[in-house]
């Protein structure tokens, strides 16, 4: 019992870690940080001395990074958070009950947990913080940002979740369900709707000594006549920028200005938050329908 204490305390210890260097460091976590905790997350898991679990936690882990590495590559994620939630899914593989009760979940990976949750969060923290932002940077209303296309987008959003939320209703939806859902469909519409004001929030045109390793750049603010010039002299060109692509850019485009997230989220936020919520509560989204799930 002792152990778990540890392993939970080491979570929330380490998650705040790497949440104060991503907030209070221009989002950089050092190398060494990362690879310690990883060090100290395999030790917790060996710690469990059942050959069965410490072999399961260590291939999950090993998937989250190979996967996590993938979508760090197309610029979706960083790094440091991709080895956080390897860290966390090392220290405490498996949840069978939350601190205050509710759902179990003995036979799902703690990590999901972090990551459903973190993405709730992440619904509640990004229109709270970015929207006022946006009305500041562009010093008045953001309605005129705002395409026809993206009202109608997220219309139907709304619309899509809505009738989830009927359907469920129907099935027996819990108490918690509804604020979940709630949450779910006011953050999604809310983000669908503004999302190119939020966008704008969060980048800055830069160019190439501006620009550090890892940085994400938004090609999604560039047209296609943009991207082509580009790609015609920087092949390797993409949304994340490694120290190639900066070197070539510096080379055959030194004036060139690009789009690039400067002030995007700090996603080690949501998942310190996520995982609290995933250690006191559990998996969120279980809450919904809790009586149709068997774990």
């Amino acid at each position: 019992m002792e152990l778990l204490y540890i392993r939970i305390a080491s979570i929330l210890i380490i998650a705040f870690a790497y949440m104060i260097y991503d907030l209070f460091n221009n989002r950089n976590v050092p190398t060494l940080l990362v690879y310690a905790t990883l060090v100290y997350g395999a030790v917790l898991t060996v710690l469990y001395f059942n050959t069965i679990l410490v072999g399961e936690s260590l291939i999950f882990a090993a998937i989250i990074l190979g996967i996590g590495y993938l979508i760090y590559k197309s610029g979706q994620l960083g790094a440091a958070d991709v080895a956080e939630i390897a860290v966390i899914s090392l220290i405490l593989p498996i949840q069978s009950l939350p601190i205050l009760g509710g759902i179990g979940t003995s036979t799902l990976p703690f990590a999901i947990s972090i990551i459903v949750d973190s993405g709730i969060v992440a619904l509640i923290v990004v229109p709270l913080y970015y929207i006022p932002h946006a009305v500041y940077k562009s010093k008045g209303s953001i309605l005129n940002k705002i395409k026809r296309t993206d009202y109608y987008k997220s219309v139907i959003i709304i619309i899509a979740y809505s009738i989830l939320a009927l359907f469920l209703v129907y099935e027996g939806i819990s108490t918690y369900g509804v604020l979940i859902m709630a949450i779910l469909v006011v953050g999604v519409g809310v983000i669908s709707l503004f999302e190119a004001p939020i966008t704008l929030s969060m980048v800055k045109y830069v160019t190439f000594d501006e620009i550090e390793e890892e940085d994400i750049i938004a090609v999604n603010l560039m047209n296609e006549r943009e991207l082509r010039e580009i790609k015609a002299n920087v092949p390797e060109f993409g949304r994340l920028a490694t120290r190639k692509v900066i070197a070539s850019i510096k080379r055959e485009m030194p004036d060139k200005r690009l789009p690039v997230y400067k002030n995007a989220i700090p996603f080690a936020l949501p998942i310190f938050f996520g995982s609290v919520a995933s250690l006191l509560f559990g998996n969120l989204i279980l809450y919904i329908v809790p009586h149709l799930v068997y774990i």
